[in-house]
């Protein structure tokens, strides 16, 4: 028996062993004397405090909440009360929604169910399905993180990347909005990524782009893989929910396809400082439409040789962000919140980092990071910080700092692609 120094207490030699072991780590560990539940409520509180202020600045900056799902639940009405002007210039009083219809008439169908039940009922319905699936979706790519990176798992927990995920401007956004991006995000990643076939995915896109045509993108994924089928099937699918509306109500279905989607007004303006697509960076200079066309066939050609030249070593989730980044960019108007993809995104640049030869990585990982800095902020929210209202004129050092989110965004892609086709090439020399 001996004496524990500053104590009058007698201990064991084994017992002062554990003891000073278990200061040891007091030391290096935070907060690991401090019981459980006082650390989760810690976190919690601060949890709560990050997406209370995220929230609470966007509502104040936002218009009306809920304006989006307004435009869908009006457009549900009118397809049941006045089918012949679903496409009119206008629904609605001014904010209510006071916006055009700009989705085919399969997706007036489906929002014709929010049409009869009250406002608040659906908008909280249609939030509460995006959160279960966006966080189902940051628990997958989260574990796959860890996979990839096991240092990761200490300092980016899931509870980290869901909180940043939630509070990101994209995900606010589309809560606060009504939008159903996540979903169709959702969608097309959960089952991309829980089957082996391609053929639920195929499906999904094509039931998704029968609600916005922007998932048809989506099909560059199965064709850099080489796999025709599940482009066959999402084509068809799509196909099938335009024929199905064009049966039952033939002058709607011709009235979009012929005047409301070869109208990009009808979304707003293309110059917006919101809208982070290469057309809105080429609107803002007066760019003629016919060099936005150039570079949208060649920004598929970069996704399309790096998803290709890396579909044998790339996971399906990376792909599945190639993909959704492209299509995000050539569309001719994607607002900030049209970026739920750039989780997904940012974790194909991650994968695609480990397995290519990578130059200037400092350089890549610094553009990376400024465009998630960009998109947690949203432009609206930096014009406002400025203490400036984004429907006004602005300073040109907005527009170049806004196109600097899509060249950060096309300079990763591009070098990823560069890089996959270089070290392809001389792997094919070493083996000849």
């Amino acid at each position: 028996m001996t004496m524990v120094a500053g104590t009058a207490t007698l201990f064991p030699r084994p017992v002062q062993a554990i003891w000073k072991h278990h200061m040891s780590k007091r030391t290096h560990v935070p907060f690991s004397g401090m019981p459980s539940p006082i650390r989760i409520v810690l976190i919690c509180l601060g949890v709560a405090a990050v997406l209370c202020a995220s929230y609470a600045i966007a509502l104040e900056s936002a218009r009306v909440p809920g304006l989006d799902f307004k435009v869908y639940r009006a457009g549900g009405a009118e397809l049941l009360n006045n089918p012949s002007g679903l496409y009119a210039p206008i629904l609605g009083p001014v904010h209510d929604p006071g916006l055009p219809f700009t989705y085919p008439p399969f997706a007036a169908v489906l929002f014709s169910v929010f049409a009869l039940m009250p406002f608040e009922v659906g908008y909280l319905l249609l939030n509460a399905v995006s959160l279960v699936i966006g966080l189902l979706v940051v628990r997958d790519l989260t574990t796959r993180a860890h996979a990839l990176f096991p240092r990761a798992a200490r300092w980016m927990p899931l509870w980290l990347t869901a909180t940043v995920f939630v509070a990101s401007g994209p995900f606010r956004d589309t809560i606060l909005l009504g939008q159903v991006n996540i979903i169709l995000m959702g969608a097309a990643y959960l089952t991309a990524v829980r089957f082996k076939s391609l053929l639920p995915f195929a499906v999904a896109i094509g039931l998704c782009a029968g609600v916005k045509l922007t998932p048809l993108a989506l099909m560059l994924v199965p064709l850099a893989l080489g796999r025709i089928l599940p482009i066959l099937v999402a084509a068809g699918t799509f196909l099938a929910t335009q024929l199905a509306t064009l049966l039952v109500m033939p002058d709607l279905t011709v009235e979009f396809w012929t005047k409301a989607v070869v109208d990009p007004s009808r979304v707003g303006g293309l110059e917006y400082i919101d809208n982070l697509s290469l057309r809105g960076v080429l609107e803002r200079v007066g760019a003629p439409q016919a060099l936005w066309l150039v570079l949208a066939v060649l920004t598929v050609g970069v996704f399309y040789v790096a998803m290709r030249t890396l579909r044998t070593r790339l996971s399906i989730a990376s792909q599945l962000g190639l993909g959704g980044a492209c299509a995000a960019l050539i569309s001719p108007v994607t607002w900030s919140h049209h970026w739920v993809w750039f989780p997904l995104f940012a974790f194909a640049l991650a994968e695609a980092s480990t397995l290519v030869t990578l130059p200037w990585r400092r350089v890549f990982w610094a553009a990376c990071g400024f465009a998630g800095a960009v998109l947690f902020l949203t432009p609206k929210l930096i014009v406002r910080c400025f203490g400036m209202h984004p429907d006004d004129t602005l300073p040109w050092w907005v527009y170049v700092l806004h196109a600097l989110f899509v060249i950060a965004v096309l300079g990763c892609s591009t070098a990823v692609a560069a890089s996959a086709f270089k070290d392809r090439r001389r792997l094919t020399a070493a083996a000849a």
